[in-house]
């Protein structure tokens, strides 16, 4: 009899430890094993999390491991035999049935698992508290249908400025007329944009908000109205040919040094890129413009959308994996640490998030 409860004793023992690794476990219970686990000296056992990468930019993925919950297997495509064919790679396991828990794709990648719907929904896996302390207006501009596929570590905002005084008429995000009206307003022999190139410069900044206003991700539809009307437009705007003369070493080629083209009214917009919570954007701009008020009048829009963002590392977690809690909440305890807050800008640079 003794030795039937021992053997008893010890498949019971067995079966408790197996547990801990199936799948759907209620998160409450596994809290509570873990707490009745240290409080009887047992190590809690990790959670198995395979994680996908394909770009990354900064440090190596493996940094994000703050949590000691968790067992992560870093399977990196960023080979040189695949080289730039990384995502298609991983594309194929994932048909194959070699499915991560977790993606670490670029932007146009984690866009491509969105459409086919491989990606299974945070906004179903984080709580209010977590949602909330998001930028309310980056989950919304990553969201497709209402879901939200994937989300990233910062991002760099891309806009305009232009002297108040010069657009007051006008305002932020102003609009196409807006901007062909207020640069006619200037003195004749002012260009339209700072350090302005190439003819083609001025083509690329009315072009920036018209090409994203006319595609439609989601649908996956483009609408080009209005397109060649702009084109034609900015074709007619005047050109410096002697701005090559200033690329050569003559600085009076304009009538005035190019560096003091904003403050001199021989300029009207500057191109602005935020990437971070610093200094540096503000000491551009004050000495770019002399220290004057200036209003962030973005990229010509009719939507009255003048910036856009340009997300760094997109994080997603795949449909179809059996630990999309487990997952997330790897994801969240990284977000919300203190140690990851600290040095988002310093390693993958741009705006946090959180």
């Amino acid at each position: 009899m003794k030795g039937y409860l021992r053997r008893f004793a010890m498949l019971s023992a067995f079966l408790l430890t197996f547990t801990t690794f199936s799948c759907g476990k209620d998160k409450v219970e596994e809290i509570n094993d873990s707490q009745e686990q240290s409080e009887s000296g047992i190590t809690p056992a990790k959670t198995d999390l395979t994680v996908a990468v394909t770009s990354w930019d900064g440090t190596d993925f493996t940094d994000l491991q703050h949590n000691v919950n968790y067992d992560l297997k870093i399977i990196d495509y960023r080979t040189e035999e695949n080289g730039e064919n990384c995502f298609e790679h991983l594309t194929m396991d994932i048909l194959s049935g070699k499915c991560p828990d977790i993606v670490a794709a670029s932007p146009e990648s984690m866009e491509k698992l969105a459409r086919g719907n491989y990606l299974a929904d945070l906004y179903q896996l984080m709580n209010k508290a977590e949602k909330d302390s998001f930028l309310a207006n980056v989950l919304e501009g990553l969201e497709r249908e209402g879901r939200l596929p994937s989300i990233c570590t910062g991002f760099d905002l891309f806009t305009a400025a232009a002297k108040t005084k010069n657009v007051s008429a006008y305002g932020e995000n102003w609009s196409y007329n807006d901007a062909f009206e207020a640069f006619y307003n200037m003195p004749e022999d002012c260009d339209f944009l700072y350090q302005c190139y190439t003819e083609s410069d001025i083509d690329n900044y009315f072009m920036k908000r018209t090409v994203r206003d006319a595609v439609n991700i989601g649908t996956g539809s483009c609408d080009l109205t209005g397109f060649a009307d702009v084109l034609s437009r900015t074709s007619k705007l005047p050109y410096f040919e002697n701005r090559l003369n200033w690329l050569a070493g003559d600085f009076q080629s304009i009538g005035t040094d190019m560096g003091y083209a904003l403050i001199n009214d021989k300029a009207l917009v500057d191109e602005i890129v935020i990437n971070g919570i610093n200094s540096s954007t503000a000491f551009q701009l004050c000495s770019d413009f002399g220290g004057a008020d200036i209003t962030f009048v973005g990229y010509p829009s009719d939507k009255g959308t003048g910036y856009y963002a340009v997300p760094h590392n997109m994080l997603g977690i795949m449909g179809s994996s059996f630990s999309k809690e487990a997952a997330w909440s790897f994801l969240s305890d990284n977000f919300f640490s203190s140690a990851f807050q600290k040095n988002a800008s310093l390693h993958f640079e741009g705006i946090p998030v959180i």
